[in-house]
């Protein structure tokens, strides 16, 4: 294909040729001979090339082809389309002169300080950050290119785990404890034998734990010292996202510190830390000379031993022979050895999995001490509160079954401040309602009616329910709540001040935790009580059994709610009425056909 087009091109080349040169002879501004028009005394492409620049064709990249045909372009370097400069082989040029000639005067300038110096710095945009991985020491401005370098704690600096706060560090592209493990659990939080006997100590057949010299003033500082046995547990000793370092693991740890001959004295605490060694730590390892409890041959007692002169650590390889590390004091060197025995006590610490993350380290509060602290959080978010929890979780409201709920929070319970208006049981079935007085009087089901059967009472006085509707398995109340129990109802009464043997009584009980029950008079709606508790009672009433209605007016204003606790043939339930400061528990064999309002309380 690029044969046959040849003689069209040369016929082009030779009509431009001398259609150029005739125009030249007669343009010609300079003294070479045409058509050397690049005056070198010969003609050849390059004169060509030169010629048809006049024709706005030109070869800007030198390669002998033009660039309407190649499309190419130099790069500065003599690659066609190249990334250009790469490396920068000067970056400050230095001139130093004494005069300049100054070509607008036709006359030389003399400094008037000998020797004046210029200095040229060429750009180079880059990273110009020494902690980003894409640093670049050549860079003379910051480009916004930096990548921030790989963390591998995540910026992480401590970590909770059974009750104890670890420090972290972050060793090359792993993270570390910083700190000896000093759990006595398991990662599922089954315990880890402790406290043996010399004697036992080297017979156990299962994980064990020891403080070193069964002293607890060593547990804060050195932590606690594992036997093979319980480092080689499938329940793990590490958190989860954790594990004890493998032998290559310690390996990697050694090389990034300069290897095994120097790498002790960056891992071993300073002088100058508390607790301290005799290492630099620079590498913030912080190992201190924790020792170990030796267990002898042939069945003798174990003793414990090298605490204040060497440090070993348990790696998580070697089987029958497992492998470890060991510092020594006066030493700079890591010692690699393989122990016989997996009943030596040796110091553990974890190292993080390479493709942990966040997700699978739960965070949270992980003080014990705060009332919203999570024991299964590992990394400490902050959240922690002190003081009494909120047993709603900081809500206010819950909807269910199509109506809104004010919740409350009464000491350690959260209670709805409104009497229930469901007309479904939990799983969406109907409780029957709207019955006669005959039919009411006849149910042996659950069943469920508004007082006077007036829908106006609904919004604020509920519904009543019978027994049979309480006792039905489906449940009245939404999921993680439930109808109290008689039990959670005396909860409620001395968190209200009542005493726990007027709780126990029965009859009208208490003293003023009736009134701070009941809605008060700038309430709405509203009735006798102060209201002090946020329970909201209102006037709701009863259907007594035969069908009829009373209690449910201000009038003759009664309040009363069913417990999930069954006596006789009926159930616990408590009672309110206006004027009265007292409340009502009552055991009486109440009819199980008596409608009777409904509040539910948050599972525990």
């Amino acid at each position: 294909m690029c044969s046959e087009r040849k003689p069209n091109v040369m016929k082009r080349i030779l009509f431009l040729f001398f259609a150029v040169a005739l125009w030249l002879s007669a343009n010609a501004q300079d003294e070479c001979m045409q058509p050397d028009v690049n005056c070198d005394g010969y003609v050849n492409v390059n004169d060509l090339l030169g010629l048809l620049s006049y024709f706005g064709a030109e070869d800007l990249d030198g390669d002998g082809i033009w660039d309407s045909q190649d499309d190419c372009v130099d790069d500065g370097c003599g690659v066609c389309d190249g990334p250009g400069p790469q490396v920068m082989l000067v970056d400050t040029i230095i001139l130093t002169v004494d005069s300049i000639f100054i070509d607008a005067i036709n006359e030389w300038y003399v400094y008037e300080v000998p020797d004046t110096t210029f200095i040229f710095v060429c750009e180079n945009p880059g990273c110009t950050d020494p902690e980003a991985e894409n640093y670049d020491p050549e860079a003379t401005e910051d480009d916004g290119s930096c990548v921030e370098p790989l963390n591998p704690c995540s910026g992480l600096i401590s970590i909770y785990f059974d009750g104890h706060t670890y420090d972290l560090v972050a060793i090359g592209n792993q993270c570390w404890f910083a700190e000896n493990l000093r759990s006595d659990h398991y990662a599922n939080g089954e315990a880890i034998p402790g406290e043996l006997s010399d004697e036992d100590w080297t017979v156990i057949s299962t994980g064990a734990q020891a403080i070193y010299n069964n002293d607890d003033s060593f547990l804060s500082t050195h932590g606690r010292l594992y036997n093979w046995l319980a480092v080689d547990d499938s329940r793990g000793l590490c958190p989860s996202g954790w594990h004890v370092p493998t032998n290559d693991e310690f390996t990697e740890l050694t090389d990034f510190l300069g290897g095994y001959s120097v790498a002790g004295n960056a891992m071993k605490s300073s002088p100058s830390d508390v607790p301290n060694w005799d290492g630099s730590n620079t590498s913030g390892f912080s190992a201190l000379a924790g020792g170990r409890r030796i267990a002898p041959l042939l069945g003798q007692p174990a003793f414990f031993g090298g605490q204040g002169n060497d440090g070993w650590f348990w790696s998580s390889s070697g089987g029958m022979h497992p492998s470890n590390r060991k510092l020594e004091s006066g030493s700079n060197s890591v010692f690699d050895g393989h122990l016989p025995l997996q009943a030596e006590g040796m110091s553990v610490r974890c190292v993080r999995d390479s493709d942990a993350t966040d997700v699978n380290e739960v965070s949270g509060c992980t003080d014990a001490s705060a009332s919203n602290y999570n024991p299964s959080a590992v990394i400490e978010d902050g959240s922690c509160v002190y003081g009494p929890a909120d047993p709603c979780e900081n809500s206010s409201t819950i909807t269910f079954d199509g109506y809104t709920y004010e919740l409350v929070a009464i000491g350690d319970q959260c209670w709805f401040a409104e009497n229930l208006r469901t007309e479904h049981y939990a799983n969406g079935d109907a409780i029957p309602g709207e019955l006669s007085d005959s039919d009411w009087y006849e149910t042996s089901t659950g069943a469920q009616a508004i007082y006077n059967n007036d829908d106006s009472f609904l919004s604020t006085h509920g519904r009543l329910y019978n027994w049979y509707a309480v006792d039905d398995s489906r449940g009245l109340c939404p999921s993680g709540w439930h109808v109290p129990t008689d039990a959670e109802f005396m909860t409620l009464e001395m968190a209200l001040g009542m005493s726990e043997s007027e709780a126990n009584s029965t009859g009208w009980r208490g003293t003023d935790q009736g009134a701070q029950m009941k809605s008060s008079p700038s309430d709405d709606p509203f009735w006798d009580g102060t209201n002090t508790s946020g329970y909201s009672a209102m006037t709701g009433g009863f259907r007594y059994y035969e069908g009829w209605y009373y209690g449910g007016t201000i009038d003759d204003g009664q309040a009363f709610f069913w417990t999930s606790t069954p006596i006789g043939i009926g159930a616990y339930y408590r009672g309110l009425v206006g004027s009265v400061s007292e409340i009502a528990r009552f055991d009486l064999d109440n009819d199980p056909r008596d409608g009777v309002s409904i509040r539910c309380v948050r599972d525990e």
